[in-house]
Parts: structure tokens; sequence; C-alpha cells
């Protein structure tokens, strides 16, 4: 609910000063806001709070295989990047 908040306000800085882009952002985020809120309030209702056996093991499982997706695109994506270029990388010359 923080960042729907956060949009309203935004919103409403749009409003104050007659700004269509501020008043647009403000609509997004707090859209998103409410998004998320629903979002984390069905995860917690349908898989923590309720115990049924598929969600004993589903809910480790998934959490699992979501970290090791995370760490195994981290890693590609760091074996395939370039070193920094500029006056801090002696081995570039510029």
């Amino acid at each position: 609910m923080l960042v729907a908040a956060a949009g309203v306000g935004r919103f409403l800085q749009g409003t104050l000063e007659p700004n269509l882009k501020t008043r647009q952002q403000g609509l997004q985020l707090a859209s998103a806001g409410v998004i998320l809120f629903v979002a984390f309030a069905a995860f917690f209702e349908l898989f923590i709070f309720n115990q049924s056996q598929l969600a004993r093991y589903l809910v480790p499982i998934a959490l699992i295989a979501v970290g090791a997706y995370l760490l195994m695109r981290r890693n590609a994506s760091e074996r395939g990047s370039e070193p920094p270029r500029g006056p801090s990388n002696p081995s570039r010359p510029e």
C-alpha cells in the first residue's frame, strides 16, 4: 500500500502544479501499488496461510527454483559482460 500511497501523492503533486506527466506517473504508480498489494495478498492467502498439502511442498520448491534461476541468470550475464572502459582500466588504451 505504500507504493500506492506514493502514487497518489505524485498524482496530487501533478494536480497542484499543473503537470500532466507527473499526474500520469502518479496514476501508473498508484495502479501498480494496488496490483502488487492484491497479488501479494492472494499469494499469502493461498499459499502461506492455507496449509494444504500441495502448498506445503509447492511453495518451497518454487522459491528454490526461482532462486536457482536468478543465480544462473546473474552468472551468465557476468560471464558475457565486458570489463569497464575508462581510465580506471589500464589494460585498454583510450
